[in-house]
């Protein structure tokens, strides 16, 4: 599998934003997260910068009792491209958990940086504060 898929939990239901990209070497799903406060990846090699920490930290997952560790943080840049209009996009702060499932983008930290959501018709765009279209999907499940 390739590409972002990206979402976002929304009355109950995920809102996943799919796009295809074969510089996202990634296979697992990335989900635009109301409940996390901080981006989350899996894959060590998607980070252009990169610190371990020296003691790994630990986690509270959302299964109860489940635990994660973070062994490490920088930034992810991923490629997108929407209208055949390629951008970058970066999440700084990242963490580096192996264990989870899922790539997770914090819905708090888009928003505090400026970014706007318009859901409808089944679909959901992120946009940067200017008004740039920088993910684009479909709901999913």
């Amino acid at each position: 599998m390739s590409g972002v898929y990206i979402g976002r939990r929304w009355t109950g239901e995920d809102i996943i934003i799919q796009h295809t990209d074969i510089d996202y070497p990634s296979d697992r799903f990335t989900l635009i997260d109301s409940d996390t406060g901080d981006h989350c990846f899996v894959n060590k090699s998607l980070f252009t910068t990169y610190k371990a920490l020296e003691q790994p930290l630990v986690g509270l997952s959302a299964n109860k009792g489940a635990t994660f560790s973070i062994i490490g943080k920088g930034n992810i840049e991923i490629i997108t491209d929407i209208k055949g209009i390629r951008r970058k996009v970066k999440f700084e702060n990242t963490l580096h958990i192996p264990e989870m499932r899922s790539n997770l983008i914090s819905l708090s930290r888009l928003e505090d940086k400026g970014a706007r959501f318009e859901i409808g018709r089944g679909k959901v765009l992120v946009k940067l504060p200017e008004g740039e279209d920088i993910m684009i999907g479909a709901r999913f499940g």
